[in-house]
């Protein structure tokens, strides 16, 4: 699909994904450097993802009144300046914080791509492009593991250096993104009476539930803990820890190409039902994979179930709501995602506690085979 504004879009999305899945590899090596326990690392992914829950809403409703450019720019640039200074940090309350400021930079990145498509593309268009994005956030989930694995071979703080690369995205925005006009002179009462409406959708509501646990699978067991969890039985360093997770993206990128055929024969609410139980199937399968290589294959089915997931649920909020609501409603689902980005670690720290290691992901696949049962009644 050849379209500059959806290239530029496909910056904003490596943005979004990579304050997390560069720095997952090194989460072992800056909890021995600072002398912390996996659970205060763990504070690295969850500080990060936590402005968003409650910054998210807020930035998308901006961007409905006032426009997607004048939100965007600023945060591209804050999530530059907050990245990079974490390289500098002097202690790990210090890197806390900074994570904290480059967290709210990136809170409407997930959301504000997705509405870009969705004002610039309609019908099949939106579904491909959305498609296509998923693709392209799954090769940064691919590539940055890798390469923050990579980095850290010179020094655990390299990886913190890649937030610079939020400028020049910040830059094509601000110069070169061409948007459809919007609508001037909104009357608020009016627009969120709008937003109001569209939030008591009990199809908008099951889907908010749904990005929030997908996301709890994706940040607690993957992202958050399967690190720890190589480090632990395999004494694994960083740059394998970075790419077996970054082969979770290869399942991701096999199941975005396939969308298009797959929606053909299946139902949305269908491919959401699968999806669950292949992440249910992939978390059991990780704490029986007998060597660190092996747990290539769960990760890939993981991502493969992933890659059906998260579309669907966009193109379903955005198929839903009015283009006058559409940022607000949007960003609400990118508030509910950044909720299970931040449980989804204090949850597996939780079954951790209870039942070790193997026995989290047990109680992680159950969870998501309960999700499964959950949608499965609401249809």
């Amino acid at each position: 699909m050849r379209s500059p504004a959806l290239h530029i879009v496909f910056g904003i999305t490596l943005t979004g994904i990579m304050g997390v899945a560069s720095i997952t590899p090194i989460l072992p090596v800056v909890g021995d450097y600072f002398d912390v326990s996996p659970e205060k690392a763990a504070l690295l992914i969850i500080l990060f993802t936590l402005p968003g829950v409650v910054l998210t809403p807020i930035f998308g409703i901006l961007a409905d009144l006032y426009g997607r450019k004048r939100v965007l720019v600023p945060v591209l640039f804050l999530f530059a300046i907050a990245g990079t200074a974490c390289f500098f940090a002097p202690d790990f309350n210090t890197l806390l914080a900074l994570r904290f400021l480059q967290g709210i930079g990136a809170a409407s990145l997930g959301a504000m791509n997705v509405t870009i498509i969705s004002d610039i593309f309609h019908g099949n268009n939106r579904t491909a492009a959305l498609g296509y994005n998923s693709g392209v956030l799954s090769f940064g989930a691919a590539i940055y593991p890798a390469v923050g694995g990579a980095l850290s071979i010179i020094g655990w703080r390299y990886p913190f250096l890649l937030p610079i690369l939020a400028i020049p995205t910040g830059l094509l925005v601000l110069t070169r993104l061409k948007l459809p006009p919007q609508h001037k002179n909104i009357d608020l009462k009016k627009y969120l009476a709008g937003v109001k409406r569209s939030l008591k959708s009990r199809k908008i509501r099951t889907m908010f539930l749904l990005s929030t646990s997908t996301f709890l699978l994706v940040y607690g067991p993957i992202l958050t803990f399967l690190p720890f969890y190589m480090k632990f039985y395999f004494d694994s360093d960083a740059l394998i820890i970075g790419v077996i997770i970054a082969s979770m993206s290869f399942g991701n990128l096999i199941s975005g190409a396939l969308l298009g055929y797959l929606s053909m024969y299946f139902k949305t609410i269908e491919l959401l039902l699968i999806s669950y139980l292949m992440v249910a199937v992939s978390l059991i399968l990780i704490p029986l994979m007998p060597n660190v290589w092996m747990i290539i294959f769960p990760c890939i089915i993981f991502g493969f179930a992933i890659g059906i997931n998260n579309p669907n649920i966009q193109t379903l909020i955005a198929k839903t709501v009015r283009p006058q609501q559409r940022a607000a409603v949007l960003s609400i689902n990118g508030m509910v995602l950044r909720l299970g980005q931040t449980i989804g670690p204090l949850l597996m720290s939780v079954f951790f506690v209870v039942a070790g290691y193997q026995g989290a992901y047990f109680l992680a696949a159950a969870l998501s085979i309960g999700i499964y049962f959950f949608l499965k009644s609401r249809l």
